[in-house]
């Protein structure tokens, strides 16, 4: 009898042993914490473990639960359990002493709590750009609603897709002008075609196009021009920049006849000119446009 206390005894101290073992382990990280709780189906409102969560160990507890939520970018999680356990201050605290500015902003602007949260981000921000990451500083900019900020940003970072994201932002916050000037620029064409159709911007786009010095600029410009029902102003945009080709092909496409047979003849005389022949006539529609010297 006494023996089988005594090996009682030792397996019930080193169950003990790592148990508890195995509870520090998972408390120094409040990412394995909120996880290890959520694996064995902790219920915070359990009648049963509600008066240990009211003591100083019970705070301890849901503390580090929280922070390892947010480790975790449980963001929604970690907010109500703060709020429900009335630690918004402190957890928030905990983070911005901590240097963890980022994820303190997130749990305030999850909260609601807009001023708190909106200084929160603009210290990381300010922090990020005075370090050189400038991207980070764009994209926690976006998150955190400075549109105008964000827009700025994106544009003055290198690569074609930066300055897209920048005008997809302006386009959505109704910025459609900056929208269609960094679209045109960037020849991101069928993106340009649809924030000035959408919002009523056809002639700032033909004007852009008109006023480029991009020779495709030009051709679309013409060609929006000509779907607006602007035949003129299409052929005008053309030949303003020398594109006779196009402007005649135009002017034969859309009925202006006088248009279309002065240009014709035009580029016969060219033609000639270049070839040292004598300009040939003929007929308004079956003039080959291929042929371009």
């Amino acid at each position: 009898m006494g023996w089988a206390l005594l090996f009682a005894i030792v397996i019930g101290g080193t169950v003990g042993a790592g148990v508890g073992i195995l509870l520090i382990y998972l408390a120094s990280d409040e990412f394995r914490w909120a996880w290890f709780l959520e694996c064995i189906g902790y219920v915070f409102d359990n009648p049963l473990t509600r008066p240990v969560m009211e003591t100083s160990i019970g705070r301890w507890m849901n503390r580090k639960t929280v922070l390892g939520y947010i480790r975790a970018q449980k963001f929604e999680k970690a907010a109500d359990l703060a709020v429900k356990e009335g630690l918004v201050d402190e957890s928030i605290a905990m983070l911005e002493t901590s240097g963890r500015i980022h994820e303190a902003a997130r749990l305030a602007k999850r909260i609601g709590r807009d001023e708190q949260a909106e200084r929160l981000y603009r210290t990381f921000i300010g922090l990020c750009l005075d370090k050189g990451r400038n991207v980070t500083a764009a994209e926690t900019a976006e998150e955190a609603g400075f549109w105008e900020d964000a827009v700025n940003m994106y544009r003055g970072l290198e690569g074609k897709e930066s300055r897209l994201k920048a005008a997809k932002l302006s386009a959505a916050h109704g910025l459609h002008g900056l929208a269609l000037e960094i679209f045109l620029k960037e020849e991101a064409l069928l993106d340009a075609m649809r924030v000035a159709e959408d919002n009523g911007k056809i002639d700032f786009l033909i004007d852009f196009c008109r006023n480029s010095e991009n020779p495709v600029l030009h051709h679309f410009g013409a060609d929006a021009a000509r779907r607006a029902g602007k035949p003129e102003v299409a052929v005008d945009i053309l030949l303003s920049h020398g594109h006779l080709h196009h402007a005649a092909q135009i002017a034969q496409q859309t009925g202006l006849k006088d248009k279309a047979a002065e240009l014709i003849a035009e580029i016969r005389r060219k033609r000639a000119e270049a070839r040292k022949e004598i300009p040939k006539s003929g007929g308004l529609f079956d003039f080959d446009f291929s042929d371009e010297p």
